[in-house]
């Protein structure tokens, strides 16, 4: 009898399974599976504006004035990163051809001169006695050697001065970067600057390698002037020491960001090669596809439980290279659906989201259009139909495995894409939101799609990654770094065939690439413990809520208070300040790092008050 009640209980299981199997392979689980359109909750909910929205904007009284100098081509580009940092902080800001200036500062926040020729300025004392009543200056470039230099000099905070010689490398003393304090990048570029001996009211926040002062700060009268001693303000991989220079006028300064942390697996799901990579093999003795099963993703699906994680992954169909339509019609991709519906399946499971990376892996652009073809081994698309059509048909492969979600994602391969190719995929994916490709473009590939972090005027969500790799590099760590302290975003993307790559790998194993991606991912959770980890069209929605909402300020003896219009649920906030917070309401305030601190406003309308008097 016992026997019995065993089989009785055996077959019940198998059958059990059986079923399951069934339903799996048929795709009726597939079917039930649906992501949510976030886009859709965060559009229907009301906006709302603080009473006080209107009167605290006509009294602001953050208002920089940008002074420069159209015959210089470093000032042009200077110019234009100032304007665009100056435009994500929200603040109100004027840009003037210093030869048109009439020398009326009043009313002004802040002076930044991004120029190195000071005798184009009628009167610099003027500038300096602004600066005494109160004000603030930034000289954004390491001036010229000229007699109006040598008369303010001493001003500065400079003791004594030799002439400009070329520096390397940078070394910071201070957070200027967001838990940046001790970081250093010998690769940076700095350009020529002053060897200088400072007066010792100086605050020095960074050095180069030849322990030369590269930013430094003075208090000046009732003001503050900053000095930066270089030519290195004008690069997008530096905005994040602008936004720290910015920041650290007066005694209490704050600024809007986005918050949130965004990792991205570039192609994958994808087809598995079944062949045998001779360090894969002798390493753990399995061909590649089932490495990628049985050790990569169980790996990462790991440090997503250990690190906050959500991944967003990109979809690849097929590795072939072809590029006009009737050839992709003829086409035949394997009918083995398992790694997008085992991969994708688990993906989802763990709160991830899957994108589109593309049918194949041949950029969206027209024939010509890819620099350098002959070495990536690219081809241009014939025409924009068969652009079309490769996106029509790994939509539909999707489809049929899971046939009720919406691609709300994109990254181009490679980086690169095309106008052309950004209305193909307009047109071809009604449900994209967001397509994500480089912040920093790579000096070396002049096609590179670079985007800034906004919504583009067809609608469709710009949000840029910022690093990739399995290992940090000393660039990469360094971009993480400025756009953490910029946007508030860490984005970083990564391939499952980085191991298998011997530039990308760094002449490493697999367990030794672990351990690093591991400590970069560490790192991130430790120092910046306040992200929010997102997928990537979670990210979007964050975006579109910082974009929204136009915060303005009111800075009271005993705190501050913040008004926001288009406020929907919440808003984010990095405050710099010396002072001592005493409490707070419509929000909640967290010390992220010495005298920095995280707001989320709940509210329109809210104030943080010190405890201290200034």
């Amino acid at each position: 009898m016992f026997h019995k009640k065993i089989v009785i209980i055996s077959v019940i299981i198998l059958l059990i399974m059986a079923v399951g199997i069934y339903f799996t392979n048929s795709g009726y689980v597939f079917k039930a599976m649906k992501n949510e359109d976030v886009f859709k909750e965060y559009k229907d909910t009301k906006a709302e504006t603080a009473s006080g929205f209107i009167s605290a904007k006509a009294e602001n009284k953050e208002k920089f004035l940008v002074l420069y100098d159209p015959s210089e081509a470093v000032s042009i580009n200077l110019k234009t990163n100032i304007e665009n940092v100056l435009r994500y902080m929200k603040k109100d800001f004027k840009t003037i051809d210093i030869s048109k200036s009439n020398n009326d500062f009043s009313g002004y926040y802040c002076i930044i001169i991004a120029f190195e020729n000071l005798d184009t300025i009628n009167n610099f004392p003027w500038i300096l006695e602004y600066v005494k009543g109160g004000g603030n200056l930034i000289i954004a470039e390491r001036p010229l050697d000229s007699d109006k230099f040598d008369l303010v000099y001493k001003d500065l905070g400079i003791v004594k001065k030799g002439i400009s010689v070329s520096a390397s490398g940078i070394n910071l003393k201070s957070n200027i970067l967001i838990k940046g304090n001790g970081l250093s990048y010998q690769g940076f570029a700095v350009g020529d600057v002053i060897p200088v001996q400072l007066s010792d009211d100086c605050k020095i926040y960074c050095v180069s390698n030849e322990g030369v002062p590269l930013i430094w700060e003075r208090t000046y009268g009732n003001g503050k002037l900053f000095f930066a001693n270089g030519q290195f303000l004008d690069d997008k991989d530096n905005r994040g020491l602008l936004v720290g220079i910015i920041a650290s006028e007066g005694n209490v300064f704050i600024y809007p960001i986005i918050n949130a942390k965004v990792n991205y697996i570039d192609d994958f799901p994808s087809p598995s090669p079944n062949n045998y990579n001779k360090v894969i093999y002798d390493e753990y003795g399995k061909s590649v596809a089932n490495f990628y099963r049985e050790i990569w993703w169980p790996d990462m699906l790991k440090a997503s439980q250990l690190y906050d994680i959500k991944y967003s992954a990109f979809f690849i169909e097929t590795y072939n290279a072809l590029v006009s339509s009737q050839d992709i019609e003829k086409d035949k991709t394997p009918e083995d659906k398992n790694n997008l519906i085992v991969f994708g399946r688990e993906l989802l499971k763990d709160g991830g989201e899957i994108g589109l990376h593309g049918y194949n892996h041949q950029p969206l652009g027209l024939t010509g259009y890819v620099k350098h073809e002959d070495k990536k081994e690219y081809k241009g698309w014939l025409d924009k139909d068969s652009m079309a059509k490769s996106i029509d048909k790994v939509k539909s492969y999707i489809n049929t495995v899971y046939p009720n979600y919406e691609i709300q994602s994109y990254v181009p391969p490679s980086n690169i894409l095309s106008p052309e190719g950004r209305q193909i995929l307009k047109q071809e994916l009604p449900s994209l939101k967001i397509i994500s490709s480089l912040y920093v473009g790579d000096p070396e590939i002049d096609d590179s799609y670079v985007q800034e972090y906004g919504v583009g005027m067809d609608g469709i969500i710009d949000f840029p990654r910022v690093a990739d790799g399995y290992k940090m590099r000393d660039d990469a760590k360094w971009d993480t770094y400025n756009v953490l302290t910029t946007h508030g975003v860490f984005a970083h993307f990564v391939h499952p065939d980085d191991i298998l790559d011997s530039e990308r790998n760094f002449g490493e194993n697999w367990e030794a690439l672990f351990k690093d991606y591991e400590d970069i991912q560490g790192s991130i959770k430790t120092n910046f413990p306040w992200l929010r980890p997102l997928t990537i069209s979670e990210a979007g929605v964050e975006l579109m809520r910082y974009s929204d909402c136009s915060p303005a300020f009111k800075y009271e003896q005993n705190g501050i208070r913040g008004f926001c219009q288009g406020f929907k649920q919440n808003a984010y906030y990095i405050l710099r300040t010396e002072r001592k917070i005493k409490g707070s309401s419509g929000c909640k305030v967290s010390e992220i790092d010495t005298n920095v601190y995280e707001i989320v406003a709940d509210k329109p309308e809210f104030y943080i008050e010190f405890s201290d008097q200034k």
